[in-house]
């Protein structure tokens, strides 16, 4: 049984910047959370296919920011439809055309950069297990996108690297990207097989006890910096409008 308004802190991918910033703030206010790992980008320092997106685009469009914020949220979108190999290629030719890629995390580039095996260490000794550390798959990718095979060792591979990396491990799982055509009953199985007792989304809403357990929901925290936007977001409030708009907006 949970007391009402019951709330579950989440972090996706593994920054850096989650240490150095979040951390602090949680351990001052002992608020437990659960970050899901990458673990290509935090074991390996594999760079997020979207952050190497993002900073070609950043330096193709220098003097026009607003246009090139555009067009990375128009190709993210267009690239989360196609397969891996498709998606490599064509971020490759973006990276060529910006004649940079993100190949390290110095200077400008450390606002991409992964959590160290070190910073892990660290807060998995936190007292009371403030942080507990879930699996985000090795590479990041859209589960259904890739052949079962391929998702169960992206599943099973990540859970094996962060056991070994913290001790207070979470048995949930955070599949990548998380809209609804992102999994499906096949990579429910997988997750189940694998130990797994639950997963989350990131279809906005609130989990209720009859909720399957591989479908959980989460309220997306991104662009909420200022507080009426945070409060429509934290509220449901945000989705609730978004998804008007999609039903009853204009046609394109």
């Amino acid at each position: 049984r949970l007391p009402p308004h019951s709330l579950s802190i989440t972090f996706d991918d593994g920054y850096k910047n989650f240490f150095l910033e979040a951390y602090p703030i949680i351990k001052a206010r002992e608020v437990p959370v659960t970050i899901f790992l990458t673990t290509n980008f935090v074991c390996r320092r594999v760079p997020l296919w979207t952050d190497r997106l993002e900073y070609a685009h950043s330096l193709i469009y220098t003097d026009r920011l607003e246009v090139g914020k555009k067009t990375d949220h128009n190709r993210r979108t267009q690239l989360k439809l196609v397969s891996d190999c498709d998606k490599e290629v064509q971020v490759a030719q973006i990276e060529r055309a910006a004649k940079a890629g993100l190949r390290d995390f110095a200077g400008p580039r450390a606002v991409y950069a992964p959590l160290d095996i070190e910073d892990i260490r660290q807060m998995d000794t936190a007292p009371e297990h403030l942080i507990a550390f879930g699996p985000h798959t090795q590479s990041h990718p859209i589960l259904t996108q890739v052949n079962l095979s391929q998702a169960r060792e992206e599943i099973r591979g990540s859970k094996i690297e962060v056991k070994a990396m913290a001790k207070n491990f979470s048995n949930v799982m955070s599949y990548p990207n998380g809209q609804p055509t992102d999994w499906d009953d096949n990579i429910e199985s997988i997750s189940r097989e694998e130990g797994f007792l639950a997963a989350v989304t990131t279809i906005p809403g609130p989990v209720r006890t009859s909720d399957n357990l591989f479908a959980l929901r989460r309220f997306t925290m991104d662009q909420t910096n200022h507080w009426p936007l945070f409060l429509a977001t934290s509220s449901g409030l945000r989705a609730a409008l978004q998804s008007i708009k999609r039903k009853y907006g204009p046609s394109r």
